[in-house]
């Protein structure tokens, strides 16, 4: 019946005259099918749709990325005469030259060139192998890091960038010694890129090539990469590239869209919505990025993915699966257009809810499957193919290997969409050395050679079950691992979930996978010499590892037995790698210079980070020319949320920057009680917000009061109380100092609980706090005096504060907001330096009185210097046309005007009287012995220096000189702070003939200690560790913050 169906439609699209479609991404020619009608019903796979590369010269793209494994896999037969080190040789001779002379002689990357290797595996493709090994399992293991060969070419590899004709800014090589597939290290990378349209890098800020959502992006390996291509939502100019019989073949975005008959997703914004709104605009984006996520699950079900080892799940073919989607993601969009949009928190595809992962549930993935409507598509299927009238099966029950696909494909999902598996440490084997095991659940099962493929009915009996089995508990795991939870009553079988397991620290060294994998005790006794500078294990005991039949227990009798191994190794690597001559900026990568080194442990003992090399005019290298970092792929990506950011409306709307720099929100976030959410802020407003209750509104419609405003003291009349504090983010706690300090436990959850106690005491108008991160906002968010007194311009999802930046916080009850916006300053191009600026009302005949808050560069290098000097000019020039857009009217629209028009001000008035007053507030990170000014014309005074007239004296007491960085009194700052920066580079500026200083004082000047209670036995200790004690020496903040009172004349 499908065969007939096939061939049907196959004639009907040879049929139809149509012209041949045309890559979006360049290449030419026609598709290797003819060209004509190819698509989802006339060809089984996407790898139909691979045409040749028809570029003369080389094709260049921003960024390169080349899974190396995958040539390791096509080429290691040709040295398969040859055994031993020479074998290892001839192979990496083969892969590099391939490398240089078919791939990257045709590809040029211009910005970016990524080449990865396979790290340690899955452990389910460890146990997979060890218990099946099958025909193939010597070409596995010989490619794998269990094998000498990989860490031999990575070395070879670390050159390669720097050879090309034209070398790109930056080269990344991530070998075996770095866990993870290379597919998951090419989505992780490929993330950590997109973070850079979000906010360009902190380190090396001013050498990192920038990254827009317009780049070019090609991936190199084999033809799968093309759904890689599909789910990598930030980016759509994509292109796979793969190497078939010797001939380069691509594939672009735009080619895989056609082939789903979907490309019309890809169509311009203004194409597909009407009207040039903004929100509008990004409704299409929207719906492109849930599509594609949603496919990438489709295509695994219906045909699996030779990486992951998922075999195929359906036997309903992808064809009819697509087509019963396609119906079913129109209805649901139809009915969103006719609807409200969707909660900010949640982005939605038909199967996915996308959240961002927050340090509350670390163990949710962001991308959460819902089963209700995984449901309802089988169901929709069953009816597609038996008929509307056929009855649906009867009854649901547990099928027990239908779990461990489901959680297989889960998994192989986040391979390709999130940056790596979610749970390398997942297997569907019961862990037998658990107290609670999971056999006497019905749907738990173990690790199988071939699994048999499920229908339609039986995949929804299986779903239907887990809903029923869901719907009689609040919270749920399923047996094999794959984690369920229910809202209960009230969110419904819509919040019910199939999650796939989430491991965050999981990782096999090379000689732990090679103990694992081993089939006999003589192919570790093999190789393990090469690894432990000729030690073996005895006999017996690697004899018992691989007689060891469940995975746990081979893996717990495997790391007791290398535990000693392992330490020794990485403490010997770091003592390597800690004794660079270059402030371990440029440490040669010495941990992995020369895997066959004497002096070295060999890198399979050990976890090592990737290597990234930037181009670097005076860099020392090796080589000359290159800085040397070691990174972390995906750990950047998903501190930022950075996929569900750019994914979702909030984000989209902050990236529309527009020519002035500037990006126009007007809203706020409030919080609205659960109880009053509907009354006061409306349905729309409330599903804005988070769980909390948190909910985005227009300036116009903020509620004045909120929980726990009964605790807040009333402002002063006439007077306006604005404070500013750099309260320290905790990215680099423990790590060295920019300037080689050594680092410190920052002790940073304790540090929010007394910073908190401080801004709640200090109870000022507007608080502005710089390098806020994600976490810091979280506490502040369920603080009641926070949700009872202020709104505030950014959430800890919102893409300001990713993974630190400028936090706004307004007093509910102070005044009406006209405005709020978002400034750019940058200090370099692609720089994204976010200034919340608000306006405020102050009173009938009072001038707005307009607030923003800064965070200049940091002089720590002679760059950065540089790039000051450009920011504060960016600076500048907004102030100034600012004040001039003020005098004009421009910043209010009608209906602002229109409130205001009891007003004295007029549009474009001169009289002073009238004028807005401006007040800049932050840390302007600068010497004290060079403190930057504003230019004298736009006015701007010190209000400490005001109020403090004598503070700039030699003879000025440490009161008068107010220093904010201030190793003397503040021991934390000192340990931190090398006394050259310290000073007041806080401070609050204002230009105004309408506010006058009364009052100005530091905050944040007492310890700890002194503002946290002790516990019953009278000890300090640390909030998240309640057996430390808080240490002497620790202060809310290695800044000191500063408040002014101003009377409003």
């Amino acid at each position: 019946m499908y065969a007939a169906t096939r061939y049907l439609c196959y004639l009907a699209s040879k049929g139809v005259g149509s012209s041949s479609s045309s890559s979006s991404s360049g290449g030419g020619g026609g598709s290797s099918l003819g060209g004509v009608g190819s698509n989802y019903r006339n060809s089984t796979q996407l790898a139909d749709v691979f045409h040749p590369v028809h570029h003369r010269n080389a094709w260049p793209f921003d960024h390169v990325l080349v899974d190396v494994s995958f040539f390791a896999n096509s080429l290691y037969y040709l040295s398969r005469d040859l055994i031993g080190h020479e074998r290892d040789r001839e192979t990496v001779k083969n892969i590099h030259r391939q490398l240089q002379t078919v791939i990257l002689r045709r590809i040029q990357p211009r910005k970016t060139l990524a080449l990865l290797l396979d790290g340690s595996e899955p452990l389910w493709m460890l146990e997979h192998r060890r218990l099946f090994p099958g025909r193939r399992y010597d070409s596995r293991v010989y490619r794998s890091c269990a094998s000498p060969m990989p860490y031999l070419l990575e070395e070879r590899l670390r050159g390669t960038a720097m050879e090309q004709r034209t070398p790109p800014s930056e080269a990344v090589i991530s070998g075996p010694a770095t866990p993870g597939l290379a597919e998951g290290k090419m989505s992780a990378y490929l993330l950590d890129l997109a973070t850079r349209i979000v906010r360009p890098p902190t380190n090396p800020q001013h050498l990192c090539a920038p990254v827009t959502v317009n780049d070019t992006v090609c991936l190199v390996g084999g033809p799968e990469l093309a759904w890689m291509a599909v789910g990598m939502t930030p980016f759509h100019n994509i292109t796979t590239v793969t190497l078939q019989q010797g001939e380069l073949k691509s594939c672009s975005l735009q080619e895989s869209m056609e082939w789903m008959r979907l490309d019309h997703l890809l169509k311009p914004a203004s194409e597909q919505a009407t009207g040039n709104n903004g929100s509008a605009a990004w409704v299409p984006q929207q719906r492109l990025a849930a599509a594609r996520t949603d496919l990438v699950f489709l295509y695994l079900l219906t045909h699996g993915h030779p990486s992951t080892g998922l075999p195929q799940v359906l036997t309903t073919p992808f064809a009819d699966v697509l087509d019963v989607y396609v119906d079913m993601e129109r209805d649901d969009h139809s009915q969103a257009a006719l609807g409200t949009p969707q909660n900010d928190l949640r982005f939605r595809s038909v199967l996915f809810d996308e959240e961002p992962v927050t340090a509350a549930h670390l163990e949710r993935p962001g991308l959460r499957l819902r089963l209700a409507t995984l449901e309802r598509l089988l169901v929709r299927i069953v009816r597609s193919l038996s008929g509307a009238n056929v009855g649906l099966p009867a009854g649901n029950r547990p099928i027990s290997h239908a779990a461990t696909l489901l959680e297989m494909t889960l998994q192989t999902h986040g391979l390709l969409c999130s940056g790596g598996v979610p749970s390398p440490a997942w297997t569907p084997t019961p862990d037998l050395g658990e107290a609670s095991g999971s056999s006497s659940n019905s749907s738990s099962t173990v690790l199988l050679d071939k699994y048999p493929k499920l229908s339609a009915e039986m995949l929804l009996q299986h779903v239907t079950y887990l809903l029923s089995r869901t719907a009689k508990q609040d919270t749920g795991h399923s047996a094999n691992g794959a984690a369920v939870n229910a809202s209960g009553a009230v969110e419904g079988r819509d919040k019910m979930y199939l999650n796939p397991q989430r491991t965050r620290a999981f990782g096999l060294t090379g000689i732990e996978a090679l103990l694992l994998s081993a089939t006999q005790a003589e192919q570790v006794n093999h190789v393990l010499p090469l690894y432990a500078r000729g030690h073996t294990l005895p006999e017996e005991v690697a004899a018992d590892i691989v007689s060891t039949r469940n995975i746990h227990e081979a893996l717990r009798k495997t790391q007791r037995l290398l535990s000693g191994v392992l330490e020794q190794a990485s403490q010997e690597l770091a003592r390597q790698t800690g004794s660079g001559a270059d402030g371990g900026n440029n440490r040669a990568t010495t941990a992995a210079d020369d895997a066959g080194s004497s002096c070295l442990p060999h890198p399979a003992l050990t976890h090592l980070p990737s290597h990234m090399f930037v181009r670097t005019a005076g860099a020392r290298g090796p080589p000359p020319g290159w800085a040397y970092y070691g990174i972390h792929l995906g750990i950047k990506a998903e501190a930022m949320n950075v996929r569900y950011s750019l994914n979702a409306s909030d984000t989209a709307t902050l990236r529309v920057i527009d020519s002035s720099g500037t990006c126009p929100r007007n809203t706020l976030y409030a919080w609205v009680a659960p109880a009053a959410a509907e009354s006061e802020a409306g349905t729309e407003s409330t599903r804005h917000g988070d769980a909390a209750g948190w909910a985005p509104m227009p300036c116009s419609a903020l509620p004045l009061c909120g929980e726990g405003s009964e605790a807040a003291p009333a402002p002063a009349p006439g007077s306006l109380r604005i404070l500013t504090w750099n309260t320290q983010f905790s990215l680099h706690s423990g790590a060295p100092t920019p300037l080689g300090r050594e680092g410190i436990d920052w002790c940073s959850p304790t540090r929010y609980a007394a910073a908190a106690r401080v801004l709640e005491d200090a109870n000022a108008d507007v608080l502005c706090l710089q390098e806020v991160e994600p976490a810091w906002a979280a506490y502040l968010e369920t603080q009641p005096w926070v949700r009872g007194r202020y709104v505030l311009s950014s959430l800890q999802s919102s893409p300001p504060l990713q993974p630190y930046g400028v936090l706004m916080m307004v007093r509910r009850d102070l005044c009406p907001v006209m405005a709020v916006q978002h400034a750019n300053i940058p200090g370099f191009v692609g720089h994204t330096s976010l200034m919340p600026v608000v306006t405020l009302q102050m009173g009938p005949n009072v001038a707005p009185v307009v607030v923003g808050g800064l965070h200049l560069l940091a002089p720590y290098s002679q760059t950065n210097e540089d790039n000051r000097v450009r920011q504060m000019k960016a600076l500048e020039d907004h102030l100034m046309k600012q004040a001039q857009w003020f005098e004009s009217g421009a910043p209010l629209n009608v209906t602002q005007r229109a409130n205001s028009s009891n007003s004295s001000s007029t549009p474009g008035s001169t009289d002073p009287i009238n004028k807005p007053s401006h007040v800049l507030v932050g840390d302007f990170n600068d010497y004290p012995t060079k403190p930057y000014r504003l230019p004298i014309e736009l006015g701007y005074k010190d209000a400490w220096e005001v109020m403090k007239p004598s503070c700039q004296q030699p003879s000025a007491t440490a009161e008068e000189r107010g220093y904010t960085i201030d190793g003397i009194m503040n021991a934390y700052a000192q340990k931190l702070i090398e006394p050259k920066f310290y000073g007041r580079p806080d401070r609050v500026l204002f230009a105004s003939t309408q506010l006058q200083p009364t009052a100005v004082e530091l905050v944040g000047t007492s310890r700890v200690k002194d503002l946290l209670p002790a516990n019953a036995d009278g000890v300090h200790t640390q909030v998240d560790k309640p057996s430390e004690g808080i240490p002497d020496y620790l202060f809310p903040s290695d800044h000191f913050g500063v408040l002014v009172e101003f009377q409003i004349l």
